[in-house]
């Protein structure tokens, strides 16, 4: 695939510079493939909070029962709010509805940006623990470029499961 070889320019461009942080990162992806690369830095109001609107009983009474894991070949049509699938590349597309009622009749709504950074959980990044993230870089990476590992965005574990419970009750 095309993108395999982009990859591999971005491995090799990796190889030849020190990268310490995420602006090496963006610069090393920058001259892969003689520069002709557009790097878009993303933000939090690049992702989206997606809200399920799947019909858990429609999938599970498709038949055959749909897996991603057994599908070769997925084909989405603008306008149509089914999709078809194939579990063999020499079988026939199957035909699959799995949107709640509801939405296959208005479609689904276009969600809310994100309003927070995930970040990384906050006791791998600072504890009392020997094997933390800034306790293990410290050692190797210059002092004037560990700021963006201080300023990494962190979370609480109960944080998060109180976004998904705020992000269900929203559905609801």
């Amino acid at each position: 695939m095309s993108a395999d070889q982009f990859h591999h320019q971005v491995e090799k461009s990796l190889k030849r510079s020190k990268v310490y942080d995420f602006n090496d990162y963006e610069q090393c992806v920058q001259v892969a493939n003689s520069g002709k690369v557009n790097v878009v830095n993303m933000s939090k109001e690049h992702f989206f909070d997606w809200k399920d609107c799947t019909s858990k009983s429609k999938l599970q009474k498709s038949t055959p029962r749909a897996y991603l894991q057994d599908m070769v070949f997925i084909c989405f049509t603008r306008g149509n709010f089914t999709l078809k699938y194939k579990t063999a590349f020499a079988g026939n597309p199957i035909e699959l509805n799995c949107l709640l009622a509801k939405h296959s009749k208005t479609g689904i709504l276009k969600p809310n940006c994100r309003t927070y950074n995930r970040g990384v959980a906050i006791d791998r990044k600072e504890t009392d623990r020997k094997e933390t993230l800034l306790l293990k870089l410290r050692p190797i990476i210059p002092e004037n470029r560990i700021q963006f590992w201080e300023n990494l965005p962190t979370y609480n574990c109960t944080d998060d499961l109180n976004r998904e419970t705020d992000l269900a009750d929203d559905m609801s």
